[in-house]
C-alpha cells in the first residue's frame, strides 16, 4: 500500500508514526538507499517514507516551474517505488513530496524516524551544490541514525559484518545499540574496533604494539558483555590494531557490510561520505551510519 502527501511547505509534523525515511532525489544511489532500508522497515515493521524535497525557487520562476518540479518529484518517487515493490518484501510504502531546504526537511523528519537513509556521493555528485550541502548537515544534526548506501547488496546476502568504531565518546552506546540492532536484523555479525596512532604510555612506561593490542582488547570484552547478553545471537569479535578506521576499511572494506561510526568522533565524518577525502574513494561497497546525539536545530 502507498500513501502519498504533497505539504505547502519544508515542516513536517512531529506527530508522524516511526518510519525508516529514505531521501530520493532521482539519483540510482538514492534507489539503492531505498533498497537498502527495505530489509530496516520490513525487520521493524514500520512503513518505508520516499522522501523528495523541492527547493524553492525565487519568485518569478516560482509559478512557472510549480507544475513541472511536482511531476518531477513524482517521477523519482514513482522510480524508487517500483524498485523497492522489485523486492517483494511486505514493506508499507509511504510518499512525502515536501518543500523547502533537502537537509532541513529530512532532519525534520528524523525527529519521529527511526533511521534516515541517503545516497552516497559519488565524485560527480560532490561537485553538486544540493547533494553535498545536504549530506554534511543531515549527518550532524539528525535526531536519528543516518544511513549513507554505496551500494545496494540482496536481502539475502549474509556477507560481511557490522563494524562499529569504539571511541570514549558520548555516542559510544549509541554505536552499539544501533549496530547490534541492524546485525541481528540483517542475520550477520559484529566487530569492534579500536585503534590508535601513537604509542600507549601509563606513567613512565611506554608499551609495545603488541601490548596495547592486548590491552585494548581485554577492554573492548568488558565494554562488549553486556551487549552480548542482551543480543545472545549475534556474534560479536574485537579488532585492536594500530592505525585508524578508515585505513583498516581500506584494507578490509570488502568484509563488511556496514560501518557504524559516531557524530562526533575524533577524525569528524567527512572522511567517511565525501569521496575526495581521505582514501574514502577506495573504501569500498559498505554502508555507513553515523550516530549520536544530533545537534540542535
Amino acid at each position: 500500500m502507498n500513501e502519498t502527501s504533497h505539504p505547502n511547505d519544508g515542516d513536517v509534523q512531529i506527530g508522524l508514526a516511526p518510519a525508516i525515511v529514505v531521501g530520493i532525489d532521482g539519483s540510482h544511489r538514492a534507489i539503492a538507499a531505498a533498497l537498502w532500508a527495505v530489509d530496516e522497515a520490513v525487520g521493524r515493521d514500520i512503513p518505508l517514507r520516499l522522501v523528495y524535497v523541492v527547493e524553492p525557487r525565487n519568485e518569478a520562476d516560482q509559478a512557472l516551474y510549480a507544475a513541472h518540479d511536482l511531476a518531477t518529484g513524482e517521477i523519482a518517487t514513482q522510480s524508487a517505488i517500483m524498485a523497492v515493490q522489485s523486492t517483494d518484501q511486505p514493506v508499507k510504502i509511504e510518499v512525502e513530496i515536501a518543500q523547502g531546504s533537502p537537509a532541513d526537511a529530512l532532519i525534520r523528519q528524523s525527529c519521529a524516524a527511526a533511521m534516515v537513509c541517503v545516497g552516497a556521493l559519488s565524485a560527480h555528485r560532490a561537485s553538486n551544490h544540493r547533494a553535498s550541502s545536504t549530506l554534511a548537515p543531515l549527518s550532524a544534526r539528525a535526531h536519528c541514525p543516518v544511513t549513507i548506501v554505496r551500494q545496494h547488496r540482496p536481502a539475502n546476502s549474509r556477507h560481511g559484518s557490522v563494524l562499529i568504531e569504539f571511541e570514549d565518546t558520548p555516542d559510544c552506546d549509541d554505536l552499539l545499540e544501533s549496530g547490534f540492532q541492524t546485525a541481528q536484523l540483517r542475520g550477520i555479525d559484529v566487530r569492534i574496533f579500536a585503534g590508535w596512532t601513537n604509542k600507549f604510555e601509563l606513567g613512565d612506561r611506554s608499551y609495545s604494539a603488541a601490548e596495547t593490542a592486548a590491552m585494548m582488547h581485554a577492554r573492548l570484552e568488558r565494554k562488549l558483555a553486556p551487549w552480548r547478553l542482551r543480543y545472545p545471537d549475534v556474534e560479536a569479535s574485537t579488532v585492536a590494531v594500530p592505525g585508524t578506521a578508515v585505513e583498516y576499511l581500506s584494507q578490509h572494506g570488502d568484509s563488511i557490510q556496514i560501518a557504524v561510526v559516531g557524530r562526533h568522533r575524533r577524525g569528524g565524518v567527512g572522511e567517511f561520505i565525501y569521496p575526495s577525502a581521505g582514501v574514502a574513494s577506495n573504501l569500498g561497497g559498505f554502508a555507513t551510519m553515523v550516530c549520536g546525539r544530533g545537534r540542535s536545530l
